[in-house]
């Protein structure tokens, strides 16, 4: 199916299915959204391709597919921050895709050099597993919650109990996000929490945030286990963010360094 309209479109289950085997689901245009809405019967031998520079958004319900991959735009499970919904297959994010999520997906997160984005500051994923085929990306945001004032948040991955989640190959990206609440050497935070008798390997293979003053520490407790954040004072001076002469003469002047 493609596709090439520049409007978007909401479409139930009654309306729109797919055959046994594999399919592939095209939306041309980047910045448009195509909606598929409520339960669709689970199928072991369902697959569906997702292309095009737009965004397909699976919303209200379970999806019964057996694989999903991401080949191009935006693949997005959960149509609302509240909307729980439940795809029951595997995705696979492959190059110039990416993978949002505010509900729960069955089956394992593969990122194939692909993006995973939790959704929605903050959002909060369920996967049965995680892990990386080739050098991918997780973006992750932290900081202020307007939810919940005076403390700081961040997206969230929580691993199903006995899910296997693999770091190695992953870049983890911090996205801060800006408020009256600042993340500051004493902020702790936890990123990927797993279920009873899940396994965690590795550790990521790169971490870049846009904190000037900060830089993030990644600590991995496999016993728990638990992936979490804390943070450092990096050798940044508040000089590098003067604008003005006088900004910059009062930094160096050593009131604020």
């Amino acid at each position: 199916m493609i596709y090439t309209g520049t409007e978007d479109v909401v479409l139930s289950t009654t309306r729109l299915r797919f055959g046994t085997g594999d399919n592939e689901f095209s939306i041309v245009n980047s910045g448009t959204t195509l909606t598929w809405t409520g339960d669709a019967s689970p199928s072991v031998n369902t697959d569906l391709k997702k292309t095009g520079d737009g965004t397909l958004i699976f919303a209200g319900g379970t999806k019964g597919l057996a694989d999903v991959g991401v080949d191009g735009g935006t693949f997005l499970l959960g149509g609302s921050p509240t909307d729980l919904s439940v795809l029951t297959g595997d995705v696979e994010v492959n190059s110039g895709g990416t993978l949002g999520c505010r509900g729960t997906i069955d089956g394992t997160a593969i990122l194939n050099g692909g993006t995973f984005s939790p959704d929605a500051s903050f959002g909060t994923t369920t996967v049965g597993g995680l892990n990386a085929g080739t050098t991918s990306t997780l973006n992750m945001e932290i900081g202020y919650d307007a939810n919940n004032p005076g403390i700081i948040s961040s997206d969230q991955i929580i691993v199903s109990a006995g899910g296997i989640v693999d770091l190695t190959g992953i870049n983890l990206k911090l996205v801060e996000v800006a408020g009256p609440d600042i993340i500051n050497t004493a902020t702790i935070v936890d990123i990927i929490n797993l279920g009873a008798g899940a396994t965690l390997i590795g550790t990521f293979a790169s971490i870049t945030d846009d904190m000037y003053f900060l830089d993030a520490v990644v600590n991995i407790d496999t016993v728990t286990p638990v992936v979490g954040l804390s943070f450092v004072r990096n050798a940044n001076r508040f000089g590098g963010v003067a604008d003005t002469p006088n900004e910059g003469a009062v930094a160096g002047a050593g009131f604020f360094k």
